[in-house]
């Protein structure tokens, strides 16, 4: 009888319900198909007639196959390496913007160093020239008359009797 792997996956679903088979009544397909998946490490040979699955052969089972674990495995391998070509590309990317970065900080730093010692200055100039309080008081109230004089003298205000009177 000739194998093929639909003997070798009857053979590994046996293995569904349960981790581990004692093995009483075994036909030469199961014998093969055994021989084939301890090969590719889905399941252990424990004892005498004793198998337990490997966390391989469940992934195999829960995909549907070994073709299809295969090209599980394909897939992953694909886009392993789109992401470590994608990872390289970050990479080069963040180490070009690295100086840019540098750059731009330190220019920062220049001018706010710059700006902080130019207000210093100015504060000092602007001391000095500073009006008293009580001047600065006294000519805010002076504004503050000559708003309340022409508010009397508003002629929207005024009636037509003090119109003529003036």
């Amino acid at each position: 009888m000739e194998f093929n792997e639909s003997h070798a996956y009857k053979f590994l679903l046996k293995f569904k319900k349960n981790e581990t088979l004692i093995m009483t009544n075994y036909t030469d397909s199961d014998k093969k198909g055994w021989n084939i998946l301890v090969k590719r490490d889905l399941i252990e040979h424990i004892g005498d007639m004793q198998f337990t699955i490997t966390p391989k052969g469940k992934k195999v089972i829960r995909l549907g196959g070994w073709s299809r674990y295969l090209d599980y495995l394909e897939k992953k391998d694909i886009n392993e390496y789109k992401k470590e070509n994608y990872d390289f590309l970050f990479s080069k990317y963040r180490y070009k913007t690295f100086w840019l970065a540098i750059v731009l900080a330190v220019f920062g730093g220049i001018y706010s160093g710059y700006d902080f010692i130019e207000r210093l200055t100015k504060e000092g100039d602007s001391q000095q020239s500073q009006i008293p309080i009580k001047e600065k008081e006294l000519e805010l109230s002076k504004q503050h008359t000559l708003i309340l004089n022409q508010k009397s003298q508003d002629s929207l205000q005024m009636t037509n009797c003090a119109k003529e009177k003036q």
